[in-house]
């Protein structure tokens, strides 16, 4: 997970209406950790339409990391936040 934060904080514009377009074709974990990892290290874009895609209300928290199952809900994403994620940048 570090490494994709390092690779957001580098990349150049993200269009986040389209990855929320094209995002019903992963599953909601996936998207839940998408919309987590633009906010938290990309402040600079807008991530409500992949919020509205992921619904975080709905079911139980994905996991951030799979296989670790410790770890704190960020109930904003629907997620269990069970690593450190720090860019390299």
């Amino acid at each position: 997970m570090s490494n994709v934060a390092t690779v957001f904080k580098e990349i150049g514009d993200i269009d986040t209406e389209l990855l929320a377009r094209i995002a019903p074709l992963r599953n909601r974990s996936t998207v839940r950790r998408l919309g987590w990892l633009i906010e938290r290290f990309r402040p600079d874009l807008d991530a409500h339409w992949l919020h509205v895609v992921a619904r975080p209300e709905e079911g139980e928290a994905a996991v951030l990391v799979p296989g670790r199952k410790r770890g704190y809900v960020d109930r904003r994403w629907g997620l269990r936040i069970n690593a450190i994620v720090e860019p390299d940048v």
